[in-house]
């Protein structure tokens, strides 16, 4: 988590300067941060959502009474996975689609893609 706070940061004095200076010979080193940054974010999501994966099937193994029954315990399991590896393609795909843009602005079609994903990512929150 320091790495991605560090990377936006990073980000954020890289268009600082960018702005002030009133060019963009930094967009190269802004799109690899970028890079960067939403590939950690996909690593933290795949990390958390082993944990957390195994966290819930080791309280389901020490519970026999809930084991038993399933019924809720089964379907919050199977829902926090499944908004877990939802998240986690939404984080690759940011990764990918942002990796194979050419401006700034969603002026082709890798550009629309990209600003679709990151749509996703940001409802994601209310859609799940």
């Amino acid at each position: 988590m320091t790495c991605i706070v560090a990377l936006r940061f990073a980000i954020l004095a890289c268009r600082a300067q960018s702005a002030r200076q009133n060019n963009a010979n930094l967009q190269g080193l802004i799109a690899h941060l970028h890079i960067g940054y939403f590939t950690l974010i996909a690593v933290v999501e795949i990390i958390s959502s082993f944990f957390l994966i195994r966290i819930f099937h080791q309280a389901k193994k020490s519970s026999a009474e809930i084991a038993s029954r399933g019924g809720l315990f089964r379907y919050l399991t199977q829902s926090t996975e499944l908004r877990l590896a939802t998240l986690m393609l939404i984080g690759i795909s940011r990764a990918v689609t942002y990796s194979f843009q050419k401006t700034a602005r969603a002026s082709d079609v890798t550009g629309q893609l990209d600003r679709f994903v990151a749509t996703l990512e940001c409802c994601f929150p209310m859609v799940m």
